[in-house]
C-alpha cells in the first residue's frame, strides 16, 4: 500500500499490456498523493511522472482526448519544476513534449505535432551544449521524428534534411553499424526512392 509499491505495479501491469490494471494503479497512486494534507508539499515531480504514464496508457488505449488532457497537466507541472530547475527537469518537459507529438501524430494534427517535436529538438540541443554525450542521441532522435513526420505528409525535402542532420549524429556518436544509424539511412534510401 505505499506509493512506491502501487507505483511499480502500475508500471509492471503498463508493460506487460494489462492496461486495464495498470490504470486502476496509477489511478490509486495518483489519488494517494492528492490526498496528503499537507497540499503545499505533494511532490509535484511524481504527479508529473504519474499523468505523463496515464497519458501514454490513454495514449495506448485510444482515448486520445484523455491522454491529451494528462499530457498537458503532466507539461504543464514538468514546465514549471523547470523553470525553477532547468538541468534537473527540461528533460522530462521534452519526455512529455514528445509524447505529445506522437499523440499528436496519431491523431493527425501535424502542426501541433511538429510545434512540439521542435520544441523539444530545442530544449535536447541546449541540453546537448552542456552535456553533448548524454543528449546528442536525443537530439537525433527528435530529427528523426520530425523527418518521419515531414516523409508522412510527403513534403521529402524536408525530410530529407532532417533525417541527415539525423544520420550525421548518429554516426559520430554511435557509428556506423549502430541499428540507430542504420534504421535512418533506410529511411534515407526509401526517400530517395520517392523523390
Amino acid at each position: 500500500n505505499t506509493f512506491n509499491d502501487i507505483w511499480d505495479y502500475a508500471y509492471f501491469c503498463r508493460h506487460q499490456n494489462n492496461y486495464n490494471e495498470a490504470e486502476i494503479y496509477y489511478q490509486r497512486a495518483l489519488a494517494l498523493l492528492e490526498n496528503q494534507q499537507d497540499k503545499e508539499n505533494v511532490d509535484q515531480q511524481q504527479k508529473g511522472s504519474l499523468l505523463n504514464n496515464l497519458a501514454l496508457l490513454y495514449s495506448k488505449t485510444q482515448r486520445f482526448t484523455e491522454s491529451e488532457a494528462m499530457y498537458k497537466e503532466a507539461l504543464e507541472i514538468r514546465r514549471r519544476l523547470a523553470k525553477a530547475n532547468p538541468q534537473a527537469y527540461e528533460p522530462d518537459v521534452t519526455m512529455t513534449l514528445n509524447n505529445l507529438a506522437n499523440l499528436y501524430s496519431d491523431t493527425q494534427r501535424l502542426t501541433e505535432s511538429e510545434a512540439m517535436y521542435k520544441e523539444a529538438m530545442e530544449i535536447y540541443r541546449r541540453l546537448a551544449n552542456a552535456n553533448p554525450q548524454a543528449y546528442e542521441p536525443h537530439v537525433a532522435g527528435t530529427l528523426t521524428l520530425i523527418g518521419i513526420l515531414y516523409y508522412e505528409q510527403g513534403i521529402y525535402t524536408m525530410a530529407l534534411e532532417y533525417f541527415g542532420k539525423a544520420l550525421a549524429i548518429f554516426e559520430k556518436v554511435y557509428g556506423s553499424e549502430h541499428p540507430y544509424t542504420k534504421q535512418v539511412k533506410i529511411c534515407i534510401e526509401q526517400l530517395k526512392q520517392k523523390m
